[in-house]
């Protein structure tokens, strides 16, 4: 027996209509085990491939798989669910609760328009040198290219080490993959999120790259999580107001420009950081799953 899988691929956080982070969305047929959900991310082969089930009135459950394995929340993929459930139809726009292994979020989506995303208040954690951050990456020197800001891993639902580099450096920057993945794997990290902050007349409040090659993601042109926890880390170390609205531009190394919108939103007596940005639907391929093997054909 077979299962017929549909996966619409969908480019998150666009930038005039180009870039952006493509994700797999499938709406979970009840009959896919946490191996053919693997298997199936692996056989699409995108950072990331959302399992979507449960759809109610005002919320809805989505479980995340890279290549290599299930993870508890990601931001462009939540992007690309938004779009696909509120352009499909299968949801109308308004305000909805995305249900994660890493809890619960708040999801605004208007059709044809931005989709936001409400993440978790920020808990800043380990500290690290330069140093350390420096054998990370190749021909980079003692640490040089890092500044004197904070190294600080920063979790808004993923723990993300956020790496503050020095101006021109960031294009420069070649990822030790082994090194780096032997790293987060030790460290319980779900990246590394370096970012370079721009002069006040770029429309940029910072460019970013992000690395997760543990996860099979070597480089990622768009990151959701890491770009939450990057405002609440500008919010503390940076005075960058509770209340202003920025953009961060990732991928460009990568030649796929990027364009996140965030700032952060006050719930109670916490900050929470508010990211989204637009989507846009590429394709979708018709898929076929061997429900005793898990293999997938196509």
């Amino acid at each position: 027996m077979v299962i017929p899988i549909s996966a619409h691929i969908i480019n998150a956080f666009v930038h005039q209509g180009k870039g952006g982070n493509p994700a797999a969305v499938i709406e979970h047929n009840g009959l896919l085990t946490q191996a053919h959900m693997q298997a199936i991310a692996l056989y699409l082969g995108l950072s990331e491939t959302a399992f979507v089930c449960d759809i109610k009135a005002k919320q809805y459950r989505v479980k995340f798989f890279t290549p290599t394995q299930e993870v508890d929340f990601c931001g462009h993929a939540t992007l690309a669910v938004g779009h696909y459930l509120v352009s499909s139809g299968r949801v109308s726009s308004g305000n909805y609760t995305q249900l994660t292994k890493a809890g619960n979020f708040a999801v605004s989506i208007v059709k044809n328009a931005e989709v936001m995303m409400k993440q978790r208040s920020a808990k800043f954690a380990q500290t690290y040198t330069a140093d350390t951050i420096a054998t990370l990456f190749e021909n980079t020197g003692e640490g040089s290219f890092v500044t004197s800001g904070v190294i600080q891993v920063v979790d808004t639902g993923l723990p993300d080490l956020l790496v503050p580099i020095k101006s021109g450096m960031l294009s420069h920057l070649k990822a030790n993959e082994v090194a780096m993945a032997v790293f987060c794997d030790t460290h319980s990290l779900a990246s590394i999120h370096v970012f370079e902050l721009n002069t006040h007349d770029s429309p940029y409040y910072a460019n970013t790259r992000n690395f997760s090659p543990h996860w099979g993601i070597p480089e990622e042109c768009a990151t959701g999580s890491a770009s939450g926890a990057l405002i609440a880390y500008l919010n503390r170390y940076e005075q960058l107001l509770a209340h202003q609205h920025v953009v961060f531009l990732q991928g460009l190394e990568m030649g796929r420009p990027s364009l996140i919108k965030a700032h952060l939103s006050k719930t109670n007596d916490s900050l929470c950081p508010v990211i989204g940005g637009t989507a846009q639907h590429i394709t979708t391929t018709l898929l076929n799953v061997e429900q005793q093997s898990a293999k997938v054909v196509e």
